[in-house]
């Protein structure tokens, strides 16, 4: 026991209690970091299986695809042409919390009856409102942990040489041993630009990235130093590619038309 200024303290007392205290706030600290989830890790792998009995064929279609989610309500994004492929039986692969990989069905969290995409009449853009029923299995709730708040999407587009990583499962790789998304660093190639598509001129963003099929409708985040820290560029839907040199250039959508069309789709609920 010390005296100290007239202050009487036990020394090892004190000590041991320093001591169980940092370890405490340590393994909390450790737990908490195991449980942060990496901006890469909140886009999902879309797979449709279709069959052809009669010619015994099978079909294999991919895409990648994220969540967004504003006052209460949760939308799935992907590209146009990704989700002309999916039905009720569509299996959407994620990454859990525990770093494990997770499995539902298209189905089991389409919040509408019917065809649940809306799609965007000049951009390849499709959105479907998804929900938690009741009864969910973990596994639903595990994918909605995943989801993005609409205020981490840029409202304006980045400017020329933005460090970007164009982020999904190019090739259907990044699904073994546990699934983990791809991550293709590049830098934004040009302004907004009016681009030829089927019905008529889609805005996109050029940038320089290494992509292959199976990218598109995945998410497109500035390069940020800390991996938990988001912010949406936009959403890769292919690419542009010179046939005689074989240079590609990836297709973004802009993540303001993400927000706008969501909104428009699916207005917030009044406060």
């Amino acid at each position: 026991m010390l005296k100290v200024g007239g202050t009487r303290m036990m020394s090892g007392h004190w000590s041991v209690v320093a001591v169980l205290c940092f370890l405490a706030t340590s393994a909390a600290a450790a737990e908490a970091d195991e449980k942060n989830i990496e901006r890469w890790d909140r886009v999902v792998f879309l797979k449709e299986v279709q069959q052809e009995p009669e010619k015994k064929l099978q079909h294999t279609h991919t895409s990648s695809g994220f969540l967004v989610a504003e006052g209460g309500q949760y939308c799935l994004i992907t590209a146009g042409h990704g989700a002309e492929k999916t039905s009720p039986k569509t299996e959407i692969y994620f990454r859990s919390p525990e770093g494990k990989t997770a499995k539902v069905l298209l189905g089991d969290i389409t919040a509408d009856q019917g065809d649940p995409w809306h799609r965007h009449l000049q951009a390849d853009l499709a959105v479907a409102r998804v929900a938690i029923r009741e009864n969910s299995p973990e596994a639903v709730q595990q994918l909605f942990a995943l989801a993005i708040p609409m205020e981490d999407l840029l409202a304006t587009s980045p400017r020329r040489t933005t460090a970007i990583e164009v982020t999904g499962f190019p090739m259907r790789l990044g699904l073994k041993p546990a699934i983990s998304p791809l991550v293709m660093t590049g830098r934004v190639a040009s302004r907004e630009l009016p681009i030829s598509a089927k019905w008529g001129d889609e805005t996109i963003v050029l940038a320089q990235a290494a992509i292959a099929p199976g990218i598109s409708g995945g998410a497109v985040f500035a390069e940020e130093p800390s991996p938990d820290k988001c912010r949406v560029v936009g959403m890769c839907i292919g690419f542009l590619m010179d046939n005689r040199t074989e240079v590609k250039l990836a297709k973004i959508v802009p993540s303001h038309i993400l927000m706008d069309f969501m909104r428009q789709e699916f207005p917030p609920p009044a406060n």
